[in-house]
């Protein structure tokens, strides 16, 4: 369904667009022109997007030339979609009912939480918080920081101190991942 040859950007939807080209110049000048029409209005007179990122606006670290191109906020009341095919671009509202969008909601409970309102939390803080609150170390490569008041004062998770551990050896797993993988497909007949 994708004429590659003649195709500059493909989204793999929920607002994630990637380009299809080697060459920088050109990369640049397809990612000016989706910022541009995601932001400009359409027939409705509004706008598709709310907010327009490049990948290099939100991913840090080693692997963000793998992070999709454009990451964008869609509008309330817009739904992009992954579907491809002859269909229009623009349709009516249909049933749908939600969506992904920066905000959010977190609750705690249990013996140890604070009742009350925090402060703004962000997604990565969350998994640290549940490592410490259950007495695990943080590792050192995750992202996002436990949030230490959402515990009561007196609670065990607040006097204690947040413990960290080094990250695991990926290659040393995938190493042994690949070597068990080669081993029950050569028990299956698959390899010689």
């Amino acid at each position: 369904m994708v004429n590659w040859e003649h195709t500059t950007a493909i989204g793999s939807g929920q607002d994630l667009i990637y380009t299809v080209t080697d060459s920088k110049s050109k990369r640049e000048q397809i990612l000016n022109n989706l910022e541009k029409d995601l932001r400009a209005e359409h027939a409705n007179g509004k706008q598709i997007a709310r907010e327009v990122y490049r990948r290099e606006d939100i991913y840090s670290g080693k692997h963000v030339d793998k992070a999709p191109e454009i990451i964008f906020d869609q509008r309330q009341g817009v739904h992009t979609s992954e579907a491809m095919g002859r269909s229009e671009i623009f349709s009516e509202p249909t049933n749908w009912r939600g969506e992904n969008i920066p905000e959010g909601l977190v609750l705690f409970h249990g013996d140890d939480i604070e009742n009350g309102d925090l402060d703004e939390v962000r997604i990565t803080d969350i998994a640290p918080t549940i490592l410490h609150w259950m007495g695990h170390p943080v590792p050192s490569d995750m992202d996002g920081e436990p949030i230490l008041n959402v515990f009561k004062n007196d609670s065990e998770p607040s006097k204690r101190d947040v413990e960290n551990r080094r990250s695991l050896d990926h290659t040393r797993e995938s190493q042994q991942l690949d070597e068990n993988i080669e081993d029950r497909l050569a028990d299956i007949g698959y390899l010689e």
